[in-house]
């Protein structure tokens, strides 16, 4: 358990101290006790911690998801592969 603070950057910091495993960029405070959560988890961001810490007593640490870059399709002329282009 860690101490609630009332900066969202000391409290990234903090969240940073006590979970090393989580790149600190990849830090997201999430809580569910927002009347607008119905229960769901939502992440907190910086512009509405200041609307939202005294409103809660729970903030979740959790490691961001982070979306992997869409690959692109592969162009058969990209890649010489026997009989790919007809010839034998």
């Amino acid at each position: 358990m860690v101490k609630r603070h009332k900066s969202y950057k000391v409290m990234l910091d903090a969240a940073h101290k006590y979970f090393p495993s989580i790149p600190r960029d990849a830090v997201t405070l999430q809580t569910n006790q927002l009347d607008i959560c119905d229960g769901h988890s939502v992440d907190i961001t910086s512009e509405t911690w200041d609307d939202v810490i005294d409103s809660i007593t729970f903030v979740e640490v959790i490691r961001a998801e982070i979306p992997l870059p869409i690959p692109q399709p592969l162009n058969a002329r990209a890649i010489s592969l026997p009989g790919a282009s007809g010839y034998r």
